[in-house]
């Protein structure tokens, strides 16, 4: 599987965010706006500049069942899980490594128009919970749901 070519992200900071990730060479800063919006980086209102994210890499979209979905949207499931196979390690991209933070679209349906929801993940490998669906003693690529960003419906 080819590996996913890097994005840029349009989004709208503050000054203080935009400047402290030009230092890091994360992003781009655009033009400033007249009117007041939430900052991306830290979600306070401010006067903000039109900025482009770079060498972002696209979310995943993983496919999930509507009880699961909607459970991880009310914040009562945490974790997701995938079969430790082929497929998922490459689609992880782990390599070598035992952990790693990304950003994910779970997303209940294939349709275009299916609800999904956003989310920062942490995958690793170990063993998951029976409530949430997971087999007794089977190890899994569990998906430690760090943060939902957004929920479309």
């Amino acid at each position: 599987m080819a590996k996913t070519k890097p994005v840029e992200i349009k989004v709208k900071m503050c000054r203080p965010c935009a400047e402290k990730l030009k230092a890091e060479g994360k992003v781009k800063i655009g033009s400033s706006c007249k009117d007041k919006n939430e900052c991306a980086n830290c979600h306070r209102r401010k006067f903000v500049y039109d900025c482009e994210l770079i060498n972002q890499e696209p979310p995943l979209i993983i496919p999930i069942k509507k009880n699961w979905f909607y459970k991880i949207i009310e914040g009562v499931k945490k974790e997701d899980y995938r079969e430790i196979k082929s497929y998922w390690t490459k689609r992880f991209e782990l390599g070598d490594a035992t952990n790693k933070v990304c950003e994910v679209i779970f997303k209940n349906g294939y349709t275009k128009t299916a609800p999904t929801c956003h989310c920062k993940v942490n995958i690793h490998t170990g063993y998951g919970r029976e409530e949430w669906g997971a087999e007794p003693n089977t190890e899994y690529y569990v998906l430690d749901i760090l943060k939902v960003i957004e929920v479309k419906m």
